[in-house]
């Protein structure tokens, strides 16, 4: 059984009452967790002014891939892109279609109220006062309830800014999914959070154990992976960062980081890491990506219309491999959720039966 998350990173205040998810075998589940934000300077300084939303209206340039597995992402909605009404004209059109869900994503820089400093650390949510934090929680929920006509319940901290406080507040808003958890990943240097020794697995949380925890899906792979995992933290820092030590360890294939991203890995990264967890006895995955990533330009991801066609290129197949390969099945992060509560999660995969056909 793959353990709780690690007790030295989570004593409890992150992640309360947390509880790992027991599933029998059966067809793998994938969500579609797409970041609807703002376009800013990547790298640079948070601002709360000088934004635009206009590479939401490119976000139809994924669909045609969504719609051949019938796959509903997920926009986890900022302050600005619901504050804007092509944005909102955009998404409310996929919404009004069936073929997309709205969340909310708290980037506090650009989220009123505009208190509290412009310091780094303040750029992650969870280190915000409580009752700064709930403020801006509660203005962000309350404008994509008036402009949606719904009441989010899928959240993310921005820049995966998860603090003592939020669980309470996401349980206190309605909030049933975080998203914010990004196990093997480090903010430390800039004031932010320290998910380094957790590992991949989504889990419940809360007071009642009933907010799911869908983390980013990101992992570990390799001959090291199980048995020696803090080594690729330790290959991070000086002096190893200075020789390229994480490069060595993965080209070696001792131990390699991967997301399961179209931004950050090429298509046979990921599906690498799709049989890794699915070996480790893992059925539930999220695939994520920043939606400023479909217009050329405005995220470090995809600065060309060369890099833009790889992007699609890397979505549709990862999606043809999880439905076509896996016998993997689409559900929104809500419809997850509810589906784990209720027990009715697929068992068996169509392709389970078929010869030759190896889902782990």
């Amino acid at each position: 059984m793959r353990p709780l998350p690690n007790q030295e990173a989570d004593p409890g205040l992150l992640f309360p009452g947390a509880e790992p998810i027991r599933l029998p075998a059966g067809a793998p589940v994938l969500c579609i967790i797409v970041d609807a934000e703002e376009e800013f300077q990547w790298g640079g300084p948070t601002s709360a002014r000088g934004h635009t939303t206009s590479s939401i209206r490119h976000q139809i340039r994924a669909h045609e891939a969504f719609s051949r597995h019938d796959a509903r992402p997920t926009y986890l909605v900022t302050y600005p892109v619901a504050s804007d009404a092509g944005a909102v004209d955009v998404l409310r059109g996929l919404l009004g279609d069936g073929l997309c869900d709205i969340g909310a994503q708290l980037h506090p820089w650009v989220t009123p109220p505009f208190e509290g400093g412009n310091e780094e650390r303040l750029s992650f949510p969870g280190n915000l006062p409580r009752a700064l934090e709930r403020e801006k929680l509660l203005r962000l929920c309350e404008a994509i309830r008036d402009k949606f006509n719904l009441q989010p319940t899928v959240y993310k901290a921005g820049r995966y800014g998860f603090g003592p406080s939020t669980g309470a507040l996401l349980q206190d808003a309605g909030f049933l999914v975080d998203t914010s958890l990004i196990p093997r990943t480090r903010y430390t240097a800039c004031g932010g959070p320290d998910f380094s020794t957790f590992d991949y697995g989504p889990f419940w949380f809360g007071n009642s154990r009933r907010i799911l925890e869908l983390p980013v899906t990101r992992a570990l792979t390799g001959l090291l992976a199980s048995r020696m995992p803090e080594i690729y933290m330790r290959s991070a820092d000086p002096p190893f960062s200075a020789v390229r030590a994480a490069g060595m360890l993965a080209r070696t294939g001792l131990l390699e980081r991967i997301t399961l991203s179209p931004e950050r890995s090429d298509l046979a990264a990921m599906r690498r890491l799709t049989r890794a967890l699915l070996g480790r006895g893992e059925r539930i995955f999220t695939l994520s990506y920043h939606s400023p990533s479909l217009d050329p330009g405005h995220t470090p991801y995809v600065r060309s219309r060369r890099d833009l066609a790889e992007f699609l290129h890397r979505l549709a197949g990862y999606l043809s491999f999880f439905s076509g390969e896996l016998g993997g099945v689409f559900m929104t992060a809500r419809e997850l959720h509810d589906r784990l509560l209720a027990g009715t999660l697929p068992t068996q995969s169509p392709l389970s039966t078929r010869p030759g056909v190896n889902l782990r």
